[in-house]
């Protein structure tokens, strides 16, 4: 077997984007010196750290090394596209990620791989698209993206049945889409400071909502079905273009309510 160097192996990967793994001739000629003698599988393998993430028994059994360095690429890149402090094996371990201010104009598609994480907090990041790989986190119960230039959110966001809280402060949002709607254990959700012009009744199926914050929105109108969320106990919506609130809505709404 030809004597390879590990870690240059390792550069020359970081170099090719993973769906071009199989073009590269280079790449090419390196895995079949190094993976042509299965003895070698495992020690490669814990090099990589990568035990976690993928079923390694099973790709060496199906000699596939190629998806096992796919994987890696993304792993790292994810490491320093949000300058984690963790190795490769301690990714998924991650429970609580706090990138706020840094510029990354997208979040990385890998943090689908951050299994464990349950808070995530990316406020003022030039964030354009609300990724829909957030929503294959599927331990997550708090999200906060405020302070960035997001337009939509998936409508696979209902996937995330753990979630409690969702803040989308100062973002672009022009509506609320039925997979926000179906958020039945959503407890807390802010929208302020966005350009949303309606709310509809849809807004029923929320009914663990205790927060509603809407202000400084373009919202003209009020659903009655608002006034049967038992648990909303804290909503603002001042600063709207609010004309009616329809007859039934408890009293104390006038406190929250700018005309």
């Amino acid at each position: 077997m030809e004597d390879i160097d590990l870690d240059t192996l390792f550069m020359i990967l970081l170099e090719v984007e993973p769906e071009d793994i199989s073009n590269c001739a280079r790449v090419n000629h390196l895995f079949n010196s190094i993976f042509s003698d299965d003895s070698y599988w495992k020690f490669y393998m814990d090099r990589l750290q990568i035990h976690n993430y993928l079923d390694v028994d099973k790709l060496v059994k199906d000699n596939n090394p190629k998806e096992i360095c796919k994987l890696y690429i993304k792993l790292v890149k994810l490491k320093g596209r949000l300058n984690l402090g963790y190795s490769i094996s301690d990714i998924e371990k991650i429970r609580e990620l706090d990138r706020s201010n840094m510029v990354l104009y997208e979040i990385p598609k890998e943090i689908s791989y951050l299994s464990d994480l349950r808070c995530l907090i990316l406020e003022n990041c030039d964030i354009n698209i609300f990724t829909r790989e957030i929503t294959l986190c599927k331990n997550l119960v708090m999200i906060n993206l405020s302070e960035n230039n997001i337009e939509e959110i998936p409508e696979e966001i209902y996937n995330l049945r753990q979630l409690q809280i969702l803040e989308l402060k100062k973002n672009k949002i022009k509506m609320i889409n039925n997979g926000i709607y179906r958020m039945e254990n959503l407890r807390k959700l802010d929208m302020s400071h966005n350009n949303i012009e309606i709310i509809t009744g849809e807004i029923i199926n929320m009914k663990s909502l205790e927060e509603l914050i809407m202000n400084n929105n373009k919202i003209r109108a009020i659903p009655q079905q608002i006034g049967y969320l038992e648990n909303l106990t804290y909503y603002d919506f001042r600063n709207n273009n609010i004309e009616v609130i329809p007859y039934g809505i408890n009293s104390n709404w006038y406190n929250s309510i700018y005309l």
